[in-house]
């Protein structure tokens, strides 16, 4: 069975050759920076086992195949990494992805020190820089209400392999209602909502003296 034989040598854990490993590594955040869940074949919107099974069953009735080729009895949605081949290499990425992920979905946000010195919630300046994790290869969308009901500024990023992220984000005066929405590689999404308040000097000093007085005295 071709596909699988073929699987198999690149899963090859002690002959692998760091280039290799290398290549894999580098398609799959060029992947997931420019496509919207590629690793999902079958579009059910999660990426799950059945994948890496289609993408084998293909494989094993048809072989490795060029996109040249224009088989009307092939559904290029199979070629993760868009490279006009539909070969074992796509099965591995949606195997790494999966692998990636066993885990639950996770988000920790914070303001950086820059942002708001005095951990008080409040930033004189008309952005806040955001710093976080969550799953490699996640893509990240923020928006934002401030006290009035406006929509704030939508941003999408994507993390990488690491699944660290550090983003600017443009603040109205007042309170604003940040939601930092999450969805990983596999298609599994969680939403963080965060109160970050734009406001002038004094009022960051009020509150941090504030701060200091319910600290001293055990007051919250």
């Amino acid at each position: 069975m071709l596909g699988t034989n073929c699987l198999k040598k690149l899963v090859a854990p002690k002959g692998e050759m760091l280039f290799s490993r290398l290549l894999i590594e580098s398609l799959e955040e060029r992947i997931c920076r420019t496509v919207d869940l590629p690793c999902d074949v079958d579009n059910s919107g999660l990426v799950e086992p059945l994948d890496v099974l289609i993408l084998i069953n293909s494989l094993n009735s048809r072989g490795i195949q060029q996109r040249a080729s224009e088989s009307p009895e092939v559904d290029w949605s199979y070629d993760v990494n868009s490279d006009g081949w539909l070969t074992p290499l796509d099965a591995l990425i949606v195997i790494n992805a999966l692998n990636r992920n066993r885990e639950p979905l996770q988000i920790a946000v914070h303001n950086t020190v820059e942002s708001d010195p005095n951990s008080n919630g409040i930033v004189v300046s008309d952005s806040v820089s955001l710093m976080g994790k969550t799953s490699p290869f996640s893509r990240l969308t923020l928006t934002s209400r401030n006290e009035t009901g406006e929509t704030g500024v939508l941003r999408l990023a994507s993390t990488a392999d690491a699944g660290a992220f550090r983003i600017d984000f443009p603040l109205s005066f007042g309170r604003n209602q940040i939601v930092l929405r999450v969805r990983d590689e596999i298609g599994r999404t969680i939403d963080s909502v965060y109160d970050v308040k734009r406001g002038d000097v004094i009022a960051d000093w009020n509150a941090a003296s504030l701060n200091v007085v319910r600290d001293l005295f055990g007051v919250n």
